[in-house]
């Protein structure tokens, strides 16, 4: 394997509210056996449940839902930094804010840690994103949910898990949500 792209789900690294230090190292050990191998990675980080309380706060005093996806990016990004510093053991490099420099940077470094990019998107819809631009053979999305449903299954009892799924179909299934979760 020459490139990947992984999606951390903030959700795992917020199982309780606060992030899990456990979980934190683990994922570390975990990409650097993967950088190991592999000459270029891009880490998308999701904002998970920090992302969510924020949103919901940025909604109760009235703001609309590109400035809640603007608020949650900015935390999917913090936690992309705290995986960064863990993995690097200090200050991490700065976070890309750009498909463009995320690529750029993995190729400088190896690795790249990157959170959302712009409202109405997704980190999901990100990694699919840099799994195209990099161009990636291989996309994992680790989540707290067994895989990629065709719908939510948390909302739609007739949801398919997908055994597999192409990036293309992903872009197509992510393209559709809008507005902070």
């Amino acid at each position: 394997m020459d490139k990947a792209v992984i999606k951390v789900g903030g959700h795992l690294l917020f199982p309780s509210g606060l992030p899990d230090p456990d979980y934190v190292a683990s994922l570390n050990s975990a990409l650097k056996k993967c950088a190991a191998i592999t000459r270029h990675i891009i880490v998308v980080v999701g904002g998970g449940t920090v992302a969510r309380a924020y949103i919901r706060t940025a909604r109760s005093i009235g703001l609309n839902e590109g400035a809640c996806d603007a608020v949650a990016i900015l935390v999917s990004r913090a936690n992309a930094a705290l995986i960064a510093a863990a993995y690097w053991g200090g200050v991490p490099p700065r976070v890309p804010e750009t498909l463009e420099e995320a690529v750029r940077q993995a190729r400088s470094l190896g690795v790249s840690f990157m959170g959302g990019l712009q409202p109405g998107q997704s980190t999901t819809t990100v990694a699919s994103l840099a799994a195209e631009a990099l161009p990636a053979d291989l996309l994992v999305i680790a989540t707290n949910v067994k895989g990629v449903y065709t719908a939510d299954p948390k909302k739609d009892p007739n949801a398919r898990l997908l055994e597999e799924v192409d990036t293309a179909t992903l872009k197509r299934m992510f393209s559709r949500i809008t507005g902070a979760r």
